[in-house]
């Protein structure tokens, strides 16, 4: 029972004992309910999906399929965390706009799913490994939690670099950014182009830890807010990528292009595409979203 109780003690309050057996005991998504009816208000409105529903959801997308414990499995929109608590997998990166969602989705996986705070290295299958450098299904390897803040249509977020360290000096991260620049590879190109075994152990491992932060999601898991508009400066933030993007892979015509980056280039293309094309029945205003 002792290993199930948190003691808090907020400034010059007196000590005081929080249980935790009946959250584990009777697991919901309790902060969900909290913040609908108590949270913010705006832009960022919080309209959570049901748990039930978001449990049939992984049922139905999982089933009996073991493989499903390292599917990579992302949710832009993370809220409390009601989508990707009830996966299996124990690969789930998830992100939000809100400091107050991702600090809520925190509490909640560090009581129902520790692997989005910390994924333990014995863990097989979900990471770069650094003697053999295989490229096994797992993201990012510089910050220990899962759940990162910032703008999923950019890719760009941050983190604290060790979650439980108070004071953790926070970092950036980038999951598959719209931006051509912030993909870690190409720093790499120079190198790339050379015979494999001319290169040192060090600069293996280097380019074998960018080329793991390619990898794609095998399911995106959301219920985005399409309330929302793309404010005028976050438009405008696009098009100066659009831009830049532009200039990037036109400076690199006249190189021999691996296929790594020729995907790459790819699939930012198609989503800028999808974000910035009108559609029939919705406002050009209107967010969309492409992951």
């Amino acid at each position: 029972m002792k290993n199930q109780t948190l003691m808090i003690s907020p400034g010059n309050i007196s000590m005081k004992t929080l249980t935790l057996i009946f959250f584990l005991q009777y697991p919901s998504d309790y902060l969900s309910l909290f913040l609908a009816e108590n949270g913010s208000s705006g832009d960022l409105s919080y309209f959570p999906t049901p748990l039930h529903i978001t449990i049939a959801m992984n049922r139905m997308l999982e089933g009996d399929d073991d493989k499903s414990l390292t599917d990579l499995v992302y949710e832009p929109c993370v809220g409390t965390g009601a989508m990707v608590l009830p996966s299996k997998s124990l690969n789930v990166v998830a992100s939000d706009l809100s400091h107050l969602m991702v600090r809520a989705a925190a509490i909640q996986a560090f009581l129902y799913k520790p692997s989005m705070l910390y994924v333990p290295r014995p863990v097989i299958g979900l990471h770069a490994d650094p003697k053999e450098l295989r490229i096994n299904k797992y993201f990012e390897l510089e910050v220990d939690s899962r759940i990162y803040c910032g703008d999923s249509l950019l890719g760009e977020f941050t983190c604290p670099k060790n979650i439980f360290l108070e004071g953790s000096e926070f970092v950036d991260v980038f999951f598959h950014p719209l931006d051509l620049e912030k993909h870690e590879i190409y720093f790499y190109e120079e190198e790339l182009s050379k015979p494999w075994q001319s290169l040192s152990f060090e600069m293996q491992k280097r380019i074998v830890a960018a080329m793991a932060r390619e990898i794609q999601p095998d399911r995106t898991m959301t219920n985005p807010p399409f309330n929302a508009k793309i404010p005028k400066h976050e438009k405008e933030h696009m098009n100066e990528i659009i831009k830049r993007n532009q200039a990037f892979v036109e400076e690199r015509k006249s190189r021999e292009r691996l296929s790594m980056f020729q995907q790459i280039e790819e699939d930012i293309e198609q989503k800028m595409e999808l974000i910035t094309t009108d559609y029939k029945g919705v406002s050009k205003e209107q967010l969309m979203f492409a992951f």
